[in-house]
């Protein structure tokens, strides 16, 4: 089942998986009648259930603002009901909500964005199209894999360990024997606090994605993946 993470008058978000067709019962639910989802490369991908309708993308595309390949700044009219959203996997999603200026934003977050610290650019990015408030945010993180599953082998692992234990992060580098991990979910806290964004602003959604069989898992999964997380904005 889709879970509801925050709500208000104009904006709704929710996480969930899309087997079993769990993704289009929640869109059925929320009368969606027009939804973009990003990938984790940026592409939008067009679901049967609700095609996306022309007038709306025109009506909305000198609001929408896109950070390339990575995640989009979008803001959002009480009189347009449409919805934004991610596909994810293993990595993080970080949705971010100033409810105050109805303005909405998403980034998909890999290995490879946290040490890049995309997350100081996603920030830049909003504040030059729309106004931003950091103390007035809302961050929520979507279902990703936790510090203990995130084990880090073969020459792609080899090459993680290098970098972050160069890194400002390198504290969230485990060893236990031969084994390396890494925290990502602890970088990212790092990373929101280094923008002024208090522990308070954030929720996680707590389970492991690995871990847990109700959520995808690309790691887990391997080339047997069949479904996907997914994260979904409405706005109404």
């Amino acid at each position: 089942m889709s879970t509801i993470q925050f709500k208000n008058e104009h904006i709704e978000l929710a996480y969930g998986t899309k087997s079993e067709g769990n993704l289009y019962d929640h869109m059925k639910h929320l009368e969606i009648s027009s939804i973009t989802m990003l990938d984790p490369h940026g592409r939008e991908i067009a679901f049967p259930i609700c095609e996306i309708l022309r007038e709306i993308r025109e009506t909305r595309k000198d609001e929408r603002k896109m950070i390339p390949t990575q995640g989009l700044v979008v803001k959002y009219a009480p009189n347009i009901t449409c919805a934004w959203g991610m596909m994810t996997s293993d990595c993080p999603c970080l949705t971010v909500i100033d409810a105050q200026n109805n303005v909405a934003g998403m980034l998909h977050l890999g290995w490879w964005q946290i040490y890049t610290n995309i997350i100081k650019k996603f920030f830049i990015k909003w504040h030059g199209q729309f106004p931003l408030n950091k103390g007035e945010l809302k961050i929520f993180v979507g279902p990703s894999i936790c510090g203990n599953c995130f084990t880090l082998h073969g020459p792609k692992g080899w090459l993680r360990i290098v970098l972050f234990s160069l890194s400002p992060w390198k504290k969230h580098l485990h060893q236990k024997s031969l084994k390396w991990s890494l925290d990502l979910r602890a970088i990212l806290k790092d990373q929101l606090a280094a923008e002024g964004i208090s522990p308070e602003q954030i929720q996680f959604f707590p389970d492991c994605t690995f871990e847990n069989d109700y959520l995808s898992s690309h790691r887990r999964e391997g080339k047997h993946k069949t479904s996907s997380n997914y994260i979904i904005v409405k706005m109404f």
